[in-house]
């Protein structure tokens, strides 16, 4: 698996997509790139947690054997990349997955992990604390892009083609300055980091499965779509801003049915260029179409 961290990290800014045949396979994957990020930096390691059931099987992996030995834990940052407004004890709340998955059961230093705050306080303060908690681990109120926020940024995709909570036809997708913004949803109200701080990764990896996940990351998409405004599919996918030129994607995916693949590389993308035309139109833009 090495070897796979080291040319992610060393090859030249291009996301590059891995299909793995099994979520077992998938799963020793996705833990083995967190272990080897950790391990290869000196230093502060932060790393940037996504939520839901696919990225579960790697994190119960790092609290066992090899990896639990080999991570350098005094080290790493653990923060949570979107929560849904619930206390921690909820099923729906990330953090509480992941505690259970596999901090709980680690020696992660307690300061080392940042929940976003969800009990005792209203969603737009919670934010901004959250925003600040950010602020104060990276030691500036300005990102750089020559120092990346996140040394490992790890990622989902929605049913709805949402990643994080930057949800369809929401505010939070136009938020340029803030580094957590508060989301209102009907069904749930949410807290997710925002395109600027999303970006600001040194690696971020996209990991996906399921058959309705596979169109927007197979690479014939692109010759069905070359002719249309929108950009294709696994060139919105692979890969997150890289305007400093160490930022790097690598998207890890189960395939459910035939078709098989390693090693495929796409252009780079800024996140904001990848997400926004996936996204279904919003609602000013179909009274506009009308």
């Amino acid at each position: 698996m090495m070897d796979l961290v080291e040319a992610t990290l060393k090859k030249p800014a291009v996301g590059t997509l891995r299909i793995y045949e099994t979520r077992e396979a998938l799963a020793h994957a996705a833990a083995e790139l967190i272990c080897e990020t950790a391990v290869l930096k000196s230093g502060p390691v932060r790393i940037a947690l996504c939520g839901g059931t696919t990225p579960q099987p790697a994190y119960e992996l790092l609290a066992q054997d090899p990896l639990l030995r080999r991570l350098p834990w005094s080290r790493v940052h653990w923060i949570i990349g979107d929560e849904r407004f619930v206390k921690p004890s909820h099923p729906a709340s990330n953090f509480g997955m992941v505690q259970r998955a596999f901090l709980s059961r680690a020696p992660a230093p307690h300061e080392n992990v940042h929940a976003i705050p969800t009990e005792g306080i209203d969603l737009e303060d919670a934010a901004a604390q959250y925003d600040t908690r950010l602020k104060q681990l990276y030691g500036a109120e300005t990102l750089r892009m020559d120092r990346p926020l996140f040394d490992l940024t790890l990622l989902g995709i929605g049913d709805d083609s949402h990643t994080a909570s930057l949800l369809v036809d929401h505010p939070v997708l136009d938020e340029r300055d803030r580094w957590v913004a508060p989301v209102y949803s009907k069904l749930q109200p949410r807290l997710t980091l925002t395109y600027p701080a999303l970006e600001s990764s040194r690696v971020a990896a996209f990991i996906v499965a399921g058959e309705d996940k596979r169109e927007i990351l197979d690479p014939r998409a692109h010759r069905r779509c070359e002719h249309t405004r929108r950009a294709p599919a696994p060139h919105r996918r692979c890969a997150l801003a890289r305007r400093s030129g160490r930022r790097r994607a690598l998207v890890l995916t189960l395939p459910r049915s035939s078709g098989t693949g390693c090693g495929r590389s796409f252009p780079q993308r800024r996140l904001l260029d990848l997400h926004r035309p996936l996204l279904p139109p919003t609602r000013a833009q179909r009274v506009n179409a009308a």
